[in-house]
């Protein structure tokens, strides 16, 4: 959100383990609303590992805690709100009311994350009826398209070798003007994990600010695009998780959330000061995973949430549609398959269409 406008967003929390169709995960098939509690005042508690919700400076235990900026109080406004649109049925096929998608007409929606937000916008391209006139495109950094024939061709999540796999994907809705557009970053961490791999090019910079000036800007210049995303869904959690020893998760915890704000929120926010801004958690991983841990996931879940709230920004909840949904993994274990996916579409679609509501 821009500024400190504060909504009391629903977390959609399943009901059960059982197999559902992943549109009804977030739709309330079967999931229940309630009211999110990192909206309400409260502080991070370092030894406890949770967030702790207080309702006055004076309920506070003493002990080792990390507060983070911008204490918040629950507003006053009741926390329901109308489920989503069955929007992945409109995204399907909007033959029968095309008015219904208005929403999406002439936005630039920017995804600044991995390779879970490229993942989804090809969703999207994947997910669109052919009346939409959806067109996937994948560029290098300089703005060079590469041939449809390599995008069509390529499995981008099965040969991450492939340079292109950090260069930004943009999906196209041309009958409705709707561009979804990632950005690849690689942490908030001053000294990346991968500050040396192959997912970066000749003189590319993994520096987390730099990044914004000299890959994102320069790029969206090359491809015509001068204009502020409506919404910029942003994201780094993974690649920081993997930069830290994980015996060690819990001293960077509030690094963590310094570098959130000073290398990633305030850059963007400089950059592109018009535009309206929500944070994006992870689902969690397998419950074997060697370097993506459960209880790692939760607890950077937890400080991430936290931080973008406490600067006025929305939360797209990831994490709580997909809590025991191993079966929506694909087979790496952190990546989501289709239908895990799915479920991202649906959220952030729902974002678009509160905003166009002036939520």
């Amino acid at each position: 959100m821009r500024g400190g406008e504060r909504t009391c967003d629903p977390v959609l929390v399943p009901t059960g383990g059982q197999r559902v169709d992943s549109e009804k995960l977030v739709e309330g098939g079967n999931a229940k609303t309630e009211c999110d509690p990192f909206d309400g005042l409260g502080y991070f508690d370092l030894a406890a590992g949770k967030w702790v919700d207080v309702e006055e400076e004076g309920e506070e235990d003493e002990g080792e805690r990390v507060v983070l900026p911008g204490r918040l109080r629950r507003p006053e406004s009741n926390c329901a709100s109308k489920q989503p649109l069955h929007y992945l049925s409109l995204l399907k096929d909007p033959t029968t009311s095309m008015s219904s998608l208005s929403f999406l007409r002439n936005r630039f929606i920017l995804f600044v994350g991995d390779s879970q937000d490229r993942n989804a916008i090809d969703r999207v391209c994947a997910l669109a009826h052919p009346s939409l006139n959806p067109q996937l495109s994948v560029y290098q950094w300089n703005g060079t398209r590469y041939p449809d024939s390599v995008v069509k061709s390529t499995n981008w999540g099965t040969t991450p070798d492939l340079p292109a796999h950090a260069h930004p994907h943009k999906c196209t809705l041309k009958a409705l003007n709707a561009t979804f557009i990632n950005y690849f970053h690689l942490g908030v961490r001053m000294t990346p994990y991968y500050d040396k791999s192959n997912f970066l090019g000749p003189n590319e910079t993994a520096h987390p600010v730099d990044r914004i000036k000299t890959v994102l800007i320069p790029f969206l210049h090359a491809i015509n695009i001068t204009s502020s995303p409506d919404l910029i869904l942003t994201h780094s959690l993974l690649w920081d998780l993997r930069s830290v020893p994980l015996k060690r998760i819990s001293e960077y915890l509030p690094l963590y959330s310094k570098n959130l704000i000073n290398n990633l929120f305030i850059p963007l926010a400089e950059t592109f000061p018009q535009s309206h801004f929500a944070w994006r958690t992870v689902p969690l991983s397998s419950p074997t995973h060697p370097h993506f841990p459960q209880s790692a996931i939760r607890l950077m879940n937890t400080v991430a949430k936290g931080t973008a709230k406490s600067v006025g920004m929305n939360v797209v909840d990831w994490e709580s549609p997909l809590v025991g949904r191993h079966d929506l993994l694909w087979r790496d274990g952190f990546h989501q398959n289709e239908e895990g996916l799915n479920v991202l579409v649906v959220l952030v679609l729902h974002s678009l269409n509160r905003l166009s509501l002036g939520y």
